[in-house]
């Protein structure tokens, strides 16, 4: 990869930043699952055959003849992508600074491990946010936010699917994301031994275009990320005993999964509500 970036001065008060990142991916997989052999008289063929009620897999593992190879196989491919960045920057005083950005993204393409040159797109983002930057010298404190929208194609995703057999594997998938979100920080030294912060994040993140391992199409359909992820806390700092120490406290709390209440497979967004309770709002303390 090559990467350039280039501020332009167009003001004393206003930048506008440009940049590039030219990227080349070449990867290559080769396929070889020979039938599986045993001398165990407890894993023979006639035991199998007992054992799981139905004809013996040639492969314990990849039981599916379809994606058994017996023969080497052998497969490359490379992709390029050249993605962009513009940022303008402008101060309205000492303490106050806005700013807009466009940015684009990519990861290489790929293979599935568990199927033979099965092949996966690369994937592709592009986010667009605004913000602003504020300084308060008198409270000492300082505060940020932005307001983010960002869309994937093609988003590689590592699931537990059961396409493989009747064996469970952990494999690509991808599918069409996107959001829109609000950032927000601060930070105030109370004096000089205190001092607390904070930060939130609200976030709407769906799938555009998504069939889940269940074969479902869940398009349009909330990802499940939580909505709201928040923290707060505080750092103490003293002298003593010869050397310097502190003490944090610090606080957060995200929002139940945003999509328990809607879908046809819970355990697939973690939202299990049995006895097991999962995807329910979580608070910790450190």
């Amino acid at each position: 990869a090559v990467y350039g970036d280039v501020i332009w001065h167009l003001t004393s008060t206003t930048n506008l930043t440009t940049g590039a990142r030219w990227t080349r991916d070449k990867k290559s997989v080769s396929w070889y699952v020979p039938p599986a052999t045993t001398s165990d008289a407890n894993l023979t063929a006639d035991a199998m055959t007992g054992l799981l009620g139905g004809a013996a897999p040639t492969n314990l593992i990849f039981s599916d003849a379809a994606i058994a190879a017996s023969t080497k196989v052998k497969a490359n491919d490379s992709w390029s992508n050249l993605s962009p960045r513009l940022v303008v920057d402008h101060k309205y005083d000492a303490d106050t600074m806005v700013f807009a950005s466009y940015s684009q993204g990519y990861q290489s393409g790929g293979y599935s491990v568990v199927q033979p040159l099965a092949e996966f797109a690369p994937e592709k983002m592009k986010n667009g946010e605004v913000g602003i930057k504020m300084n308060f010298p008198t409270q000492k404190a300082v505060m940020n936010a932005s307001l983010f929208k960002y869309k994937f194609s093609d988003l590689q995703s590592i699931e537990l699917v059961n396409n493989v057999g009747n064996i469970p594997v952990y494999d690509v998938t991808s599918g069409d994301q996107k959001a829109w979100g609000l950032d927000i920080d601060g930070g105030i030294r109370v004096n000089s031994n205190l001092r607390l912060f904070t930060a939130a994040e609200y976030i709407v993140q769906k799938w555009e275009n998504k069939i889940d391992k269940y074969g479902v199409d869940v398009s349009g359909q909330l990802t499940g990320l939580p909505k709201l992820t928040s923290m707060a806390g505080m750092v103490v700092n003293w002298s003593g005993l010869g050397g310097f120490m502190e003490w944090n406290f610090q606080g957060t709390y995200t929002s139940k999964n945003s999509n328990c209440p809607n879908i046809p497979q819970p355990d697939e967004y973690t939202c299990e509500q049995g006895a097991f309770k999962t995807g329910q709002a979580q608070s910790k303390f450190d």
